[in-house]
């Protein structure tokens, strides 16, 4: 063996050797590194393959639903198959019970309601007032300070029925007695003041109230001594005073089994213009004055009728 070979041998491994093997670990690196790159692209390929295979169905699946609905419509415009094939089956709820129906709706409307059943109440009693509304043959007010007439007025006019004829010709004898106390108590609730001063008004801005039963202190408490009432003596030559009839000079106490006032008077309200219809007022006028004529000369006009009194 020469110097040389000598000389490429270290420990008894040749300079060529270790060459060799290094090479070779490189190029185990190198494939091991191209196959793994290899696997990668195998398996993107796969992936991107998959994906297409499903894009691929789902058109196809697409193209067949299009295709099936057209060939149903086909068929449903040549009058093969009904149009409900056509139509989604819908799910029907279930029945809501008829005491829960109403109580939801009672909840949700009651309010409206109650205002609607109000209302259409209001107008049965209009109409129903409208239709069948009894207007009195001769009203009268009684102004005096005598509570007791707070409950016997109706006697006053069940007294005076059968001097009555029937003036409006309905077939009934209606005299309609109104009680105002002439002097209100102080101490009284000031609304009830307030409700029968306003009662007093409003019956003397009324054509249909001529009869006035009253006495001259509450005429000149209310200020009612000037061109309101006519001259009694001209309608009646006895039993009058300056003011009207005297009512104690009738039965009329004993008709009613109470004891009136006997400074009590039937005074007869003037006709004048501006108190709604006068030819109204006129005849009215006349029709009170013949009923008390009636009554003092013990007339009988309506024997057995009974006065009217509304419900």
């Amino acid at each position: 063996m020469n110097d040389n070979d000598n000389d490429n041998k270290i420990g008894g491994v040749s300079a060529d050797d270790g060459k060799v093997k290094g090479g070779d670990a490189l190029a185990q690196f190198r494939k091991a590194a191209d196959e793994r790159k290899k696997a990668e692209l195998i398996k993107e390929a796969e992936r991107e393959e998959k994906i297409a295979e499903a894009e691929r169905r789902q058109r196809e699946e697409y193209a067949k639903k299009l295709e099936d609905e057209r060939r149903e419509l086909l068929k449903i415009k040549a009058g093969i198959a009904p149009d409900d094939e056509m139509r989604e089956e819908k799910t029907e709820k279930p029945a809501m019970p008829l005491s829960k129906r109403i109580g939801n709706f009672w909840y949700h409307y009651k309010f409206p309601v109650i205002v609607s059943i109000l209302i259409a109440i209001a107008l049965v009693y209009f109409i129903l007032e409208l239709i069948f509304k009894v207007n009195p043959d001769v009203k009268i007010m009684y102004i005096a300070p005598d509570y007791e007439m707070t409950v016997r007025y109706e006697d006053v006019a069940d007294a005076l029925v059968p001097y009555c004829p029937d003036f409006n010709g309905d077939g009934k004898i209606y005299i309609e007695v109104a009680y105002v106390p002439a002097r209100v108590d102080e101490s009284a609730d000031p609304e009830y003041v307030q409700a029968m001063s306003a009662k007093l008004f409003v019956e003397f801005q009324n054509p249909d109230t001529i009869i006035i039963l009253t006495d001259e202190e509450t005429l000149t408490a209310l200020d009612l001594t000037e061109k309101v009432f006519d001259d009694p003596s001209s309608w009646f030559p006895d039993g009058t005073n300056r003011w009207g009839y005297i009512v104690s000079e009738t039965a009329l106490s004993e008709d009613i089994d109470y004891t009136l006032d006997p400074n009590l008077m039937a005074c007869f309200r003037l006709p004048k213009e501006g108190m709604g219809n006068f030819a109204q007022f006129e005849t009215n006028y006349q029709n009170a004055h013949e009923l008390w004529q009636n009554f003092i000369t013990d007339n009988v006009v309506s024997p057995g009728a009974s006065n009217y009194h509304r419900n």
